[in-house]
């Protein structure tokens, strides 16, 4: 539940300076402007011209939060419903701006969704009175009449990898999304821009948080999936997982089903993780944190995403992971999200390890400190 996507002042709030909905562009010509236009006022740019429509994204200066925030604005310019990743599957503006033309023509350019609902007001009311855990339990009970499969080629239909970082034949680093209701692979965009290209990275969502998509119906059938996700995206490279906060633990149930299978993972790395069974202090502030996240606009939220989050922190309750013997490296933030008694609120995990403290707190680290982070998984990867 804790893995949730910090304030940053540095993007200007999309509901402040949200333009009217317009129609779909209907050219190409047209497309590549409203992209480049839009990308310009993220950025803080005067003019579309100011944004190479051929230029690399991860080079324009996107984080996780401005690519979340540029794809909301698109959305509401044109009435067409933009995944959440878009940003990040396509690499120039113009490539973007090709995928949202086609995306227009294929839904014939509907009003966007009204966000939210009922669920939606529900968790912000539970935030505000401190009743966010029965409220997940009952998101939970809800996800039960949802779509599940059992099945991990259905399963991996939907779980299409994102690519953060390129770079040569070095390693490949998977990161894991988290099971938050705004979670996807857009939360590590900052730490795979720190490595500098010396990694390439890919983002693996997982399914359910989508409509249409299925949940999955165990944890085994869903790290199976996303095993052979893996094993076709990295081939033979040296491979390493990673996960903050609750996709800690998915990327640990990954690296269970990738040994179980015959690929060892070369290690995995917990970002501020918190097992179950030493989750003392994400119940503690359990409230705190959904509080801080409704702050926030970053992935619009919605029925299917609350209803997955406590699908997936139902899962989670009932799993245990396995000592997988796998090189494993601890990432934890040094500073608490609000006041604790003693030290034990720190991230902990029961098999063998290495620890690494870096500055920031359970949001911050993966943001203004993502250099850290990454420095960290860095000097450990070459000390092993």
């Amino acid at each position: 539940m804790a893995d949730l996507v910090p304030d940053d002042p540095e993007l200007p709030t999309p509901r402040t300076a949200a333009p009217a909905a317009q129609a779909a562009p209907t050219t190409a010509e047209e497309a590549v402007h409203l992209v480049r236009a839009q990308m310009a006022r993220v950025l803080g740019h005067a003019r579309a011209d100011d944004v190479p429509a051929d230029q690399p994204i991860g080079e324009l200066g996107f984080d996780s939060l401005s690519a979340v925030g540029l794809r909301n604005e698109l959305q509401r310019a044109t009435g067409v419903e933009l995944p959440a990743t878009v940003v990040f599957q396509h690499p120039t503006p113009r490539a973007l701006a090709e995928r949202v033309l086609e995306l227009g023509r294929a839904a014939g350019s509907p009003t966007p969704s009204a966000a939210g609902g009922s669920l939606v007001e529900g968790y912000r009311r539970a935030a505000e009175s401190s009743r966010v855990r029965p409220f997940l339990s009952l998101m939970a009970d809800l996800a039960e009449f949802r779509e599940r499969s059992a099945d991990p080629d259905v399963l991996a239909e939907h779980v299409v990898p994102v690519a953060l970082g390129t770079s040569g034949d070095g390693p490949v680093l998977v990161c894991c999304a988290g099971t938050a209701a705004p979670s996807g692979p857009h939360e590590f965009a900052r730490l795979a821009a720190a490595l500098d290209g010396s990694w390439s990275v890919l983002g693996l969502p997982q399914p359910g948080y989508l409509a249409g998509e299925p949940l999955p119906a165990s944890m085994e059938a869903l790290a199976a999936a996303q095993a052979a996700t893996v094993l076709r995206a990295v081939a033979a490279r040296p491979v390493v997982l990673v996960g903050h906060s609750a996709g800690g633990l998915m990327s640990h149930a990954l690296a269970t089903a990738l040994t179980q299978q015959g690929h060892r993972p070369d290690g995995v790395v917990l970002l501020d993780s918190y097992p179950p069974g030493r989750q003392d202090a994400v119940e503690g502030w359990i409230d705190v944190l959904t509080r801080r996240l409704l702050d926030l606009e970053t992935v619009p939220l919605d029925d299917t995403r609350l209803t997955a989050m406590g699908a997936y922190d139902r899962m989670l309750g009932g799993w245990v992971p396995d000592d997988q013997q796998v090189a494993t490296l601890l990432v934890r933030a040094v500073d608490p999200i609000a006041a604790w008694p003693d030290d034990d609120w720190r991230a902990s995990w029961p098999f063998a390890h290495a620890t690494a403290d870096v500055p920031g707190d359970h949001f911050t680290m993966m943001q203004e400190h993502a250099g850290q982070v990454a420095a960290r998984i860095t000097d450990w990867w070459e000390a092993r």
